[in-house]
C-alpha cells in the first residue's frame, strides 16, 4: 500500500514537472537566441531574486502540508480548517511585505550586480515585477498547502502543467513583441494569479468541508505551525544558499554575461534533482502521516525505498550527462558552449550527492526530527557560499562548481545521512546493501557501455545521441530491477502491468456491459 502511493503520487508529481521541465527545456534556445548573453544572465539573475522572495514565506506551506496530512489522518478536519485559515491570513500579510520588500531593494540591488547605467534603471523594474509575482505565489500558496497535505498531487499537478503552458505561451509572445526580458519576467503575474485562482476552485470541490473561514484563524495553532516552520525556513535559506547564489557571486566577480554558461551547465546538471523533487513532494505528507499512526517499520521501509528510488532516478542521468554533457550542451544550445562540459561534471556529481540525501531530510522533517537538518543545511548554505567567493577569482567558473560539490558531500556522509539511518533503526550494511549497492552498481555497467559508444562517434547526431541516452536509461533500468533488494520495484511494476493488463482486458470483453456477470464469467 505504501509503495503504490508512493509512485503513484511520484508518477503524478513526475508528470507535471516534466512537462514543466520539457517547455523549458525546448525554450531555452529560443530564449537565449532573443535575449543573447547579457539578457539570459539577466533573466537567470531575477530567477534567484525571484527564490530569495519566495523565503518570505517562512517555511509555513510545509509546515500546513505536514499538519493538514497529520489532521487528515486522524479524522480530525476542524483542525485541518484551523491550520489551513491560521496560515492564509500570514500569507496575506508576508505577501504585502514582499511587494514592500521589493520596492525598497531594487535600487540597490541593481547597482550591486554590476550593470552598466543604462541598464540599471530596468533590472531595478525586474525587482520590483518580480517582488509582485512572488507576493501572488505566497497569497495563493495556502491552496496548494491543502492539496498536497490531502495529497491531492494530481490535482496540484494539473494546475502546474496549465500554469507551465500558459506561462510558456506568454513568454514566447512577450519575446517576439520584443519586449524583452521585462516584459518576459511581467508575463508570471497574470499566470500565477490564474494557478491561484484554479488551485482555490480545486480545493473547494475535493474538501468542500476544508473551507477557509476567518473565525477558524486560531492563535495557538499559528504558534505551532511556526515553531515548525522556522527550521523550514533555515533549510530554505540553505537551498538558496547552495542552488541560487552561485550566479550572484559570478556577476559580482565575472561579467554578467559569465552568468549564462553556469546557468546553462547547471540546469542540466540538475535535472536529476529536479526529477526527484516531485518524488519528495509525495515522501514528507506520507512520512507525517506514517509518524501520525506510530507506523514506525513503514517509516523505516519508507526511508530504505525512498532513498534507493532517488538514487535510481539520479544516477543514470548523472552518467549521461558526466559522459555526454559536451554533446548534450552543443545540441542543445550551440556549439560555443560545449566546452562547458567539465563544469556539467562537477555540478552533476554534485546533484547526486544532494539527491542522495534528500529522501532521508524529507522524513526527518515529515516526523519533526528536523532541527539538525536545519542547522546542517544553513551551514553548508554558509560554507557554499563563502568557498564559491573564494575559489571563484582564482580557479573561475570551475571554482563555483567545486565550492558547490564540497559541502553538499560532507553534509550528505558526515550528518544527513547517519542520523537518518539513526533514527529509523537502519544499520550502515543495511543502508550499503539496501540503498547505494543496487542504486550505484548499474550506473557501472551502463556508464561502460555509454563510454564505449560515445568512443566510436565523439560527435554524434542528435538521433544517436538520443538512442544512446535511451539505451544507457534501459540498461541501466534492468540492472536495478536484477538487484536483489529491489523486490519492492519489481512487485509494483508487476502490480501495475498485471492491472493494466487486466483493465484492457476487462475493456476488451465488456464493451458496455459493465455489470453483466455472463461478461465476467468470459
Amino acid at each position: 500500500m505504501i509503495r503504490r502511493r508512493l509512485l503513484t503520487g511520484t508518477l503524478s508529481n513526475f508528470a507535471g514537472r516534466f512537462t514543466t521541465a520539457g517547455i523549458w527545456f525546448v525554450l531555452t534556445p529560443f530564449v537565449l537566441s532573443r535575449l543573447e548573453a547579457d539578457g539570459y544572465a539577466l533573466w537567470v539573475l531575477m530567477s534567484a531574486v525571484a527564490s530569495y522572495g519566495s523565503l518570505l514565506e517562512l517555511g509555513i506551506g510545509g509546515a500546513a502540508v505536514k499538519y493538514v496530512a497529520e489532521h487528515v489522518a486522524r479524522g480530525e478536519r476542524d483542525a485541518a480548517m484551523k491550520v489551513i485559515s491560521s496560515s492564509f491570513l500570514v500569507y496575506l500579510g508576508l505577501g504585502i511585505a514582499t511587494c514592500a520588500v521589493s520596492v525598497a531593494i531594487a535600487p540597490a540591488l541593481s547597482h550591486l550586480l554590476g550593470l552598466p547605467a543604462e541598464e540599471q534603471s530596468t533590472a531595478a523594474w525586474l525587482v520590483i515585477v518580480t517582488g509582485l509575482y512572488v507576493a501572488v505565489s505566497i497569497a495563493f500558496t495556502p491552496w496548494t498547502s491543502l492539496l498536497r497535505g490531502l495529497q491531492r498531487h494530481d490535482l496540484a499537478n494539473g494546475v502546474q502543467v496549465v500554469g507551465s503552458l500558459l506561462l510558456a505561451a506568454a513568454t514566447v509572445a512577450a519575446l517576439l513583441l520584443d519586449w524583452g526580458v521585462l516584459g518576459m519576467v511581467a508575463m508570471n503575474v497574470p499566470v500565477n494569479m490564474v494557478m491561484g485562482v484554479a488551485s482555490a476552485w480545486l480545493c473547494k470541490r475535493a474538501a468542500p468541508d476544508l473551507i477557509l473561514a476567518w473565525r477558524r484563524t486560531d492563535l495557538a495553532t499559528l504558534r505551532r505551525i511556526t515553531s515548525f516552520s522556522s527550521s523550514l525556513f533555515v533549510i530554505d535559506v540553505a537551498t538558496c544558499l547552495r542552488s541560487k547564489s552561485d550566479a550572484f557571486v559570478i556577476a559580482l566577480f565575472r561579467p554578467v554575461s559569465a552568468v549564462t554558461p553556469y546557468a546553462l551547465a547547471k540546469k542540466l546538471a540538475e535535472l536529476n534533482e529536479l526529477v526527484v523533487m516531485q518524488f519528495l513532494k509525495v515522501v514528507m505528507p506520507l512520512a507525517s502521516e506514517l509518524d501520525a499512526a506510530d507506523r514506525i517499520r513503514k517509516l523505516r521501509a519508507l526511508h530504505i525505498v525512498g532513498s534507493r528510488i532517488a538514487l535510481a532516478v539520479a544516477v543514470p542521468i548523472a552518467v549521461v550527462l558526466i559522459i555526454l554533457g559536451g554533446p548534450v550542451l552543443s545540441i542543445w544550445v550551440g556549439p560555443k558552449y560545449a566546452g562547458y562540459e567539465r563544469l556539467v561534471d562537477v555540478l552533476a556529481i554534485a546533484s547526486v550527492l544532494a539527491t542522495s540525501q534528500a529522501p532521508a531530510a524529507r522524513i526527518l522533517q515529515g516526523i519533526a526530527r528536523h532541527r539538525i537538518v536545519a542547522r546542517t543545511s544553513i551551514a553548508a548554505g554558509v560554507a557554499n557560499l563563502a568557498l564559491a567567493v573564494l575559489f571563484l577569482p582564482r580557479f573561475g567558473l570551475m571554482g563555483a562548481a567545486v565550492a558547490s560539490l564540497i559541502p553538499t558531500a560532507v553534509t550528505a556522509f558526515a550528518v544527513i545521512l547517519p542520523f537518518a539511518n539513526r533514527t529509523l533503526h537502519v544499520t550502515w550494511r543495511e543502508a550499503l546493501n539496501e540503498i547505494w549497492l543496487p542504486g550505484v552498481l548499474p550506473g557501472v555497467g551502463a556508464g561502460a557501455l555509454l563510454w564505449v559508444l560515445h568512443l566510436k562517434s565523439a560527435s554524434p547526431s542528435s538521433a544517436t545521441l538520443a538512442s544512446w541516452i535511451v539505451t544507457t536509461i534501459l540498461v541501466y533500468a534492468v540492472g536495478y530491477l536484477m538487484m536483489p533488494a529491489s523486490g519492492a520495484e519489481r512487485r509494483l511494476l508487476s502490480d501495475l502491468l498485471s492491472g493494466g493488463l487486466s483493465l484492457v482486458i476487462r475493456k476488451r470483453v465488456l464493451p458496455g456491459r459493465i455489470g453483466d456477470e455472463s461478461s465476467l464469467e468470459t
